[in-house]
């Protein structure tokens, strides 16, 4: 295989990112390529997030931002618009996926915990009704905010429902018969979001306490000290290390790294030693073997040679003789076998 063709076999990444920072739980919108628009995966994979934390006692409080310079652009159209080819022109498929979008939306709303949305982009139509759906949201200078299927011919009604309960009617109307965006001060002026803070602004760090992140699969790293401006730190699968030789590398480095019996021996000089210890323990073995024969044939050569003795002792010795050597036997193939199979694992 080569490693073209084993990067081409890398699966995708996942359409939503999963991290706990102490008790919160963010939720990353990982479609930058689709300006993060919510495809059906998108949405499933938010639906089944939020369902995990509800019952969570770990969790106190969810975040959900984005990746990319978006944070939502509202449904994939281009997802909608493939199941025009359906028989019933995807009307079907649109109401199912309406209907899931709804349940989410809804989720976020019923969720017995604080939901925050960080705003570091655009955010339009049922982008724009995810952030109006959080409890509080936080924007970036840099983001925007749009309802703008009248632009298509369209009225963006079910983004109107949540929009309406956080900002006043005039503005709503304004915002959903003309299409026009709004800066994000303008968003905090109306109600939209609590805060407006600088492009870039991110969590809160207090270098004297650091700061533990975890990617929800177990891997999680601490951060302390103070960073320098511009520092950013990811943790996530290495996407682009398929087929660098890292893994052989690090294995050929076990042969003399000191890992053994407390990090003083090589994994190649405690194979060594083993070995010699199996090998001595056979011979040993095989010396007692020996001289359990050699005793059985001399107490049958005298019980031969030697009249009038007790028939019956003699031939109680000699059975406990034959069982001393069969039982040596069985060492000796037992030592043989474990021998050869050590060896197996090794080469």
């Amino acid at each position: 295989m080569t490693s073209q063709t084993a990067r081409a076999a890398a699966p995708p990444p996942p359409v939503l990112q999963r991290e706990l920072l102490g008790p919160i739980a963010v939720l990353t919108l990982n479609r930058p390529e689709a300006r993060n628009s919510l495809s059906e995966a998108l949405i499933s994979e938010l639906h089944a997030a939020l369902a995990g934390i509800h019952d969570d006692h770990n969790v106190r409080a969810v975040v959900i931002t984005a990746n990319g310079p978006a944070f939502s652009a509202g449904h994939d159209m281009k997802e909608l618009t493939a199941r025009r080819a359906d028989v019933d022109r995807g009307r079907e498929y649109f109401a199912h996926i309406m209907n899931a979008c709804s349940a989410m939306m809804q989720a976020i709303v019923q969720l017995p915990k604080p939901v925050v949305a960080a705003v570091q982009g655009v955010a339009t139509a049922a982008g724009c009704q995810l952030v109006a759906s959080c409890d509080l949201a936080v924007a970036s200078e840099a983001a925007g905010f749009a309802t703008p299927g009248v632009d298509i011919g369209l009225f963006c009604s079910t983004p109107m429902v949540a929009l309406s309960r956080n900002i006043p009617r005039k503005q709503a109307m304004e915002m959903l018969l003309t299409g026009e965006p709004i800066s994000a001060t303008t968003a905090k002026d109306i109600g939209l979001v609590n805060r407006v803070v600088k492009a870039g602004t991110a969590f809160a760090y207090d270098p004297a306490n650091g700061l533990t992140v975890s990617n929800g699969t177990g891997v999680s790293a601490t951060l302390n000290g103070t960073p320098s401006t511009g520092d950013s730190f990811t943790i996530a699968a290495n996407t682009g290390g398929t087929s660098d030789g890292s893994n052989a590398l690090a294995m050929a480095n076990l042969g003399t790294a000191k890992s053994m019996n407390g990090g003083t021996d090589t994994l190649t000089s405690s194979y060594a030693n083993f070995v010699n210890q199996i090998g001595n323990q056979t011979n040993a073995l095989k010396s007692s073997s020996t001289s359990a024969t050699a005793v059985l044939n001399q107490a049958t050569s005298a019980q031969q040679s030697v009249s009038g003795v007790n028939l019956n002792e003699e031939a109680a010795n000699l059975i406990q003789y034959q069982q001393l050597y069969q039982a040596n036997s069985k060492v000796i193939q037992t030592a043989s076998s474990l021998f050869q199979t050590l060896l197996g694992i090794f080469n």
